[in-house]
């Protein structure tokens, strides 16, 4: 038997003891009464004398039971823990630790703390830790060695095993103390398998202790995070559990089941304006885990500029559902850069109390133009001059044989064919490529599954056609969509085609299994002149086209050619690629590709490798300690997409790459930085709630806190000395009255 609380036993006992004993050396005021004889009042005698002051005292049934009782009093005080099946009495115990990010939560127990600051609170993980320390010391108490031993796991979006099974208290406080706090969402399904798998014998090896159960303490606030319940993840949880005996113990203030007092930022979203790209707007979404109604301001900051701040009142919450809010921020950024939300009251959690975006700078697009033959291109004039004037940051004019070489060809890591907008001029495309693309008179085409059979070969196409021949009337644009960002301010009243073209559409059908949805911009008399096509590639796959990275590709097909139009010249024209190159080229990042870089804490975190060669690189954290280093052939090999990666990055906040040169911390660095946002944004790990249970998966019973266990895994047993103690005070009663009776 051990106790939790030994020193306030031992004060109890050191002030009720001297007290009640001093109550017999007192000696009893008496008034002097005569009497007829004294045999009768010999008990009255023997009473006067044990209450004579400075004499050893006489046996006393009464003051030994009231002895008794005292002492199971102070037992109870300092809180009697005795070894059992149900924590670390068995052969092996498992120390399973939740470092999630609701542990940072700051209302543990200061009782548990494991260090010697006086701090007004400390986390959950430290008392989670302080408790599995007390879970050790029992282990230590109780001689250890033989057949009792100990290991130390730790969990949150992953499981490791900090030791083997072992009964070296001194390996197993280290592990237990090496553990770091995360801002993952916490799920202990792979640290059960992970603990199944390393303390299940083989089937052939027969002993005691393979028939012994694994006591696996979790040491967390029983938030298991939002999971995909899946019979697979049943079947996998059913064996790992086999031979295991789960205990939750519960940390954290318990009140906080149904509220807490906590806001939080879960989901953060930023979009290049689709019509002005020079706006950016973000889009963050704030949960309240309190029962009552929150007021705060939010802030957003560019590159550590406060661009905006405003007050805001968050709904309360409930115990089914959070209150919630959505915050929309809309800033003029053409130059991009690190915007950051953040709540300025502080309350049980910080980490979620900001969120940041990595959003890239408008810049010139990249230009690719294919013209019709098979040498020097015969591309029209006035396309060219028309994308002159817009000042492109590249603009190559190759034929249609020699872009078959571009797209064959090894691609630009990041930028796929190296061209923000490729066009087709009287060129027919098939199966281009994932940039957004512009066709003039010419086909585009995909080969789309078929219908019947899902297997490729079915061609889907828009097609334009021409009407009544060369010598056929013209056709004017009789319809526009004048609001549709790509013909803005572009006007097309006096535009006609000679001959007349239409585009022929495909239906509802063959656009799905082609991965379009197909919008009609303009129209003349005789059908459709002007086609978007929004291509998300989803039925097809085509190597080396970039792979479908960039989401949603848009494509704009128009019926006629240039020459056989009035529109080349027209002044709406050099408007119309204007618009173009904003809305498509990724000039703004809308073009359905993603335009701000973020990450959680539990995804492989890429960033813009630093410009320049050479050197090691360093990964800083916001207060500037480096948290990771890269040397050697790992600082220079990037992903597929150009950028670096970094692996999983557990904790939320600002990371800055920078290329050092070697041999030196004052050396200086090697070109710009790059700069990656980590952020939490998990709604469960925001209500920072306590459970009394462990919801594993629907077809398991909860694991709950067991009643009256100690949190290192012994059973309390303070209630039976008070019991106790109300049994021989009432022994004590009965006799004091049995003896007055007498």
């Amino acid at each position: 038997m051990t106790f939790l609380e030994p020193m306030t036993g031992i004060i109890a006992a050191a002030v009720a003891v001297p007290l009640l004993l001093a109550l017999y050396f007192l000696k009893l005021r008496r008034r002097p009464v005569r009497v007829s004889a004294t045999f009768l009042w010999q008990q009255a005698s023997r009473d006067m004398q044990a209450n004579v002051p400075l004499r050893w005292l006489r046996f006393n049934w009464l003051l030994l039971l009231q002895l008794l009782a005292l002492a199971c009093l102070v037992f109870a005080a300092a809180r009697p823990t005795i070894p059992s099946a149900d924590g670390v009495g068995g052969a092996k115990t498992v120390l399973l630790i939740d470092a999630s990010g609701s542990m940072a939560a700051l209302d543990g127990d200061r009782a548990f703390r494991t260090d010697s600051t006086q701090a007004a609170a400390i986390s959950r993980l430290d008392e989670a830790k302080g408790r599995a320390l007390r879970a050790i010391d029992e282990l230590d108490n109780a001689g250890g060695g033989g057949r009792r031993r100990m290991m130390v796991v730790k969990f949150a979006a992953s499981a490791s095993a900090l030791t083997g099974m072992t009964d070296d208290t001194t390996a197993l406080r280290e592990a237990v103390l090496s553990v770091t706090q995360t801002d993952q969402t916490g799920d202990p399904f792979e640290a059960l398998k992970l603990i199944g798998t390393l303390t299940r014998k083989p089937e052939n090896e027969l002993s005691e202790e393979a028939f012994t159960p694994t006591n696996v303490l979790a040491f967390s606030d029983g938030d298991v995070g939002r999971f995909e319940d899946t019979p697979q993840r049943q079947r996998e949880l059913a064996g790992a559990m086999a031979g295991l005996s789960l205990k939750l113990v519960r940390c954290g203030t318990p009140s906080a089941e149904t509220s807490a007092n906590n806001l939080g930022i879960v989901s953060l979203n930023a979009r290049r304006d689709y019509e002005d790209p020079a706006v950016v707007r973000v889009f963050a979404r704030i949960v309240n885990a309190s029962a009552e109604a929150k007021s705060t301001q939010v802030s957003i900051s560019v590159d550590g500029r406060v661009a905006e701040r405003r007050a805001v009142t968050i709904p309360k919450g409930t115990a089914d559902k959070p209150g919630e809010l959505g915050v929309t921020f809309e800033l003029n950024e053409s130059k991009g850069g690190v915007m950051l939300v953040r709540l300025l009251d502080e309350d049980l959690l910080s980490s979620d109390n900001a969120a940041g975006v990595v959003v890239g700078a408008l810049s010139p697009a990249r230009v690719l133009v294919i013209g019709p033959g098979e040498g020097e291109p015969n591309t029209d004039r006035i396309l060219l001059a028309a994308l002159d004037v817009h000042k492109p940051a590249k603009l190559d004019v190759v034929s249609a044989s020699q872009a078959a070489g571009i797209f064959s060809g090894p691609q630009e890591p990041g930028r796929g064919i190296g061209y923000d907008l490729v066009i087709f001029d009287r060129v027919e495309s098939v199966n281009p490529p994932r940039v957004a693309s512009l066709h003039f008179a010419k086909a585009l085409s995909v080969t789309a599954p078929k219908a019947d059979s899902g297997s490729e070969g079915e061609r889907v196409a828009i097609m334009p056609t021409v009407m009544g021949g060369e010598n056929a009337e013209p056709d004017r644009m009789l319809s526009w969509q004048r609001e549709h960002p790509l013909l803005k301010y572009v006007s097309l009243e006096t535009i006609i085609m000679s001959p007349p073209t239409v585009l022929k559409l495909p239906n509802s059908t063959e656009a799905s299994r082609a991965g379009w949805t197909v919008e009609t911009l303009a129209s003349a008399a005789l059908g459709p002149q002007i086609a978007l096509v929004n291509d998300r590639g989803l039925t097809r796959a085509r190597a080396g086209a970039g792979g479908g990275a960039l989401g949603v590709v848009p494509r704009v097909v128009v019926a006629f050619e240039l020459e056989k139009s009035n529109w080349g010249p027209h002044f709406s024209f050099p408007i119309f690629l204007g618009n173009v190159l904003d809305v498509m080229a990724g000039r703004g990042g809308v073009s359905g590709g993603r335009l701000g870089w973020a990450f959680s804490t539990v995804d492989a975190v890429t960033v813009t490798p630093p410009t320049g060669a050479g050197g090691v690189l360093e990964v800083k954290n916001a207060a500037g300690e480096v948290v990771q280093r890269i040397e050697g052939e790992g600082a220079e090999a990037l992903e597929s997409d150009g950028r670096l990666n970094l692996s999983v990055i557990p904790r939320a906040g600002l990371y800055v790459v920078s290329r050092v040169a070697p041999g030196g911390a004052n050396v200086g660095e090697i070109g710009a930085p790059g700069i990656a946002a980590v952020n939490m944004l998990s709604e469960g790990e925001s209500l920072v709630r306590t459970h009394a249970e462990m919801k594993l998966s629907s077809n398991m019973p909860p694991v709950k806190l067991p009643i009256g266990a100690a949190a290192e895994g012994g059973r309390e047993i303070w209630n039976w000395f008070v019991l106790a103690a109300v049994v021989l005070l009432t022994l004590e009663w009965l006799l004091y009255a049995w003896l007055m009776k007498a």
